[in-house]
């Protein structure tokens, strides 16, 4: 099995914490670092979603700004803005 390492600079407080968790589980530092990302990166992302929903989806405010065009696009726009937002994980554009 091929693996990757992943170099990941940390802060010194949060690397004593890992390793102290480390000597009380038994784990391995690696097991330990692996554990805490598959348990804390879906959560992270959930609270990134949820704090971006409420604010103005400024990422697609810059549609509204472009000139009509002469050519009949039928709900081009719209479409585009519905692609994007599902793009990025918005609920509101």
């Amino acid at each position: 099995m091929k693996s990757v390492t992943l170099p990941i600079p940390v802060d010194p407080d949060i690397d004593a914490m890992v390793r102290r968790s480390a000597e009380v589980t038994g784990l391995k530092l690696a097991d330990l670092m692996r554990q805490g990302l598959r348990h804390g990166v879906p959560a992270f992302v959930e609270r990134l979603r949820t704090a971006s929903a409420s604010r103005e989806p400024v990422c697609l405010g810059y549609l509204d700004e472009y000139p009509r065009s002469t050519t009949q696009a039928t709900k081009y726009k719209s479409a585009l803005k519905q692609k994007l937002a599902k793009k990025y994980g918005r609920k509101d554009c």
